[in-house]
């Protein structure tokens, strides 16, 4: 079998809070298929079955995985040729159904002995039946076997009558690249419906690598692709020739190019950044794993990107690639004064030194708009020194803009961790921790903070203060988007639309620094109990207010732990629940300690 690329959920979220919000909508989700009303489903039980035969409204999404709890796909297709035929034919009549997930991908400790070319014959009766359908305007197919015949039995998809606007799959080589490409193919005055297309190939004989160039080259003229994805293949002169020609095409429409583990050589990138350079619409870049540039040839593709505006990217993945000290000091001139670059991920690049990790903290003195980046070196080069050149750069620029550092422990000692203690949650006082820095939020990559050495307990609180609060906020998100898909598109009533205009504006509201400030004191010194809650009831009765006021917001979130140490607060605030209120007018902007 052809080696094939697989990415945990971490890896493709750009943020740790989109992997909350993913985490919560999957928790939410779980009661979708008993639910007869429900827009997704995850079996082909006979209920649903029944549903998609009836062009069920409310069934719209359709998602088959393999894995260890849902075997009923896996079951299906290696037993079942005519309940594969009838599954296909009841798809290809449906109305209504929108999105199809079919993922044979077994987990990785179970695959060795799974063999994907032995349901072939049943996943293709089942993919016949599929291409009838006209209205699906996604498609996933996930892992494709060696053996199957999904391309060209898919074709009808792609016609005049097709709906398909995304379409992705894995395991793909160079004969499905060129029906594909066959399909795909539009005269000028008949543009094509595609708008996103991930492939990922497989190395060795067999591979999309030659024939990718003109995949790129009908895409470019026959369909106005926002997003493409062409990863584990061979970027060669003539595909990287044809991706710069598609970014510098005036009507380009591309908004996002992931070409991750690729075998870009110092040529191809260079070809590649002359496009980036007279593009106007990309607004995310990922070129991770191009481990054959090597640190001159990124100084190459950073000094011809240096006289461009870059005006809509803002978010760039260099992840495991042979970046070093030089061409980050490149990347860094780049970018220092882009008000548009918002996310940065230069992990796994063990070729940047210490002295390179300090430098590229002062990005943080100038008028760099980037709020999100990840560094997470293996090698533990991002070590104390690095640490603390950041912090006093974070500290004398008074940044406000940076939100989430996700960072590798290893190399951190007390002495770092300590400074970043400082910086966030400066336990000196109340007034110390007021004048804190409260946009940055600090992770540990995929290790919790607290399992590495000499972290201060300040440290660890803190950690699960912004992650308990960072779930509150995205549970009440994900209901509001749940609520507007549900409602949304149900009325077009001014009532409905109004109260949904409400939900949102709430929800988009920014918290001032005060806000900020107030929640973490209550937090420390009200909940974590690690200083002596007497230099709270001393403070001014209106910063009183405010602290009660801000554990009365936790408490309408659920981050307040119901135990007996509460009672006393809990009371307070069911008496006097004016206090709740922390935005009047004559208390709103008043520091902690002041007169």
């Amino acid at each position: 079998m052809h080696k094939n690329t697989q990415y945990s959920i971490l890896a493709n979220m750009k943020t740790i809070e989109d992997l909350a919000e993913h985490n919560i909508e999957m928790e939410l989700s779980k009661g979708d298929k008993y639910n007869s009303e429900s827009q997704c489903a995850y079996e082909l039980s006979d209920e649903v079955l029944e549903r998609i035969e009836n062009s069920d409204h409310n069934l719209k999404s359709l998602k088959l995985r393999a894995s260890n709890t849902q075997q009923e796909l896996l079951s299906l297709l290696r037993t079942d040729k005519e309940m594969c035929e009838k599954a296909g034919n009841l798809i290809g009549n449906n109305t209504h159904l929108d999105e199809l997930y079919v993922n044979i991908h077994m987990r990785s400790d179970d695959e060795e002995n799974y063999d994907y070319d032995d349901i072939a014959e049943n996943y293709d009766e089942f993919l016949k039946g599929v291409a009838n359908n006209r209205s699906l305007t996604v498609l996933d197919l996930g892992y494709i076997p060696d053996r199957s015949e999904a391309i060209p039995l898919l074709a009808p998809l792609f016609g005049k009558k097709g709906a398909l606007k995304s379409f992705s799959f894995e395991n793909c080589n160079f004969v499905q690249t060129v029906l594909l490409t066959t399909f795909l193919s539009r005269t000028i005055d008949d543009r094509g419906t595609l708008k996103h297309l991930s492939l990922v190939g497989t190395w060795g004989e067999g591979s999309m690598n030659d024939h990718a160039g003109n995949l790129i080259k009908t895409l470019n003229k026959s369909h106005n692709i926002e997003t493409l994805t062409l990863n584990w293949t061979t970027i060669n002169a003539d595909t990287s020739l044809a991706l710069s020609n598609m970014l510098k095409n005036p009507s380009c429409t591309l908004k996002k190019l992931t070409l991750e583990d690729n075998e870009f050589d110092e040529e191809d990138v260079a070809v590649l950044a002359e496009g980036i350079l007279e593009n106007s619409t990309l607004e995310e870049l990922n070129l991770k794993g191009s481990e054959h540039v090597t640190g001159d040839g990124w100084v190459n593709f950073f000094n011809i990107l240096r006289p461009a505006k870059l005006g809509e990217l803002h978010t760039l993945c260099l992840e495991s690639n042979n970046i070093n000290d030089e061409a980050l000091d490149e990347l860094s001139r780049v970018f220092a004064n882009n008000d548009t670059l918002k996310k940065l991920s230069l992990s796994d690049n063990a070729s940047i030194t210490t002295a390179g990790w300090q430098k590229l903290g002062s990005i943080f003195l100038t008028n760099s708009a980037i709020d999100t980046i990840k560094i997470t070196n293996g090698n533990g080069s991002f070590d104390d020194d690095a640490v603390i050149a950041w912090t006093i750069a974070l500290s004398l620029s008074k940044n406000t803009i940076l939100n989430e550092l996700l960072l590798s422990p290893h190399g951190i000692t007390s002495t770092g961790w300590s400074a970043l203690e400082n910086l966030v949650c400066n336990m000196t006082s109340i007034d110390s921790l007021y004048d804190s820095n409260h946009t940055l939020k600090i992770w540990g990559g995929d290790t919790k903070i607290e399992h590495f050495e000499g972290v201060p307990t300040t440290m660890i609180s803190y950690q699960e203060f912004q992650y308990r609060y960072h779930l509150a906020m995205c549970t009440k998100r994900v209901m509001v988007k749940r609520l507007a898909r549900s409602l949304g598109k149900e009325s077009d009533s001014d009532n409905l639309q109004d109260i949904m205009k409400t939900h949102f504006n709430k929800l988009e509201k920014t918290e001032t620094r005060h806000e900020k400030a107030l929640q973490k004191i209550v937090h420390f010194y009200f909940m974590s109990g690690e200083a002596n809650m007497k230099d709270i009831w001393d403070m001014e009765l209106n910063v009183m207010v405010h602290a009660i006021a801000t554990v009365g917001c936790f408490a309408k979130y659920n981050i307040v732990p119901s135990t007996s140490e509460h009672t006393l607060l809990y009371q307070i605030m069911r008496s006097v629940p004016s206090l709740f209120d922390v935005s009047s007018s004559n208390m709103k902007n008043r520091k902690v300690g002041s007169k």
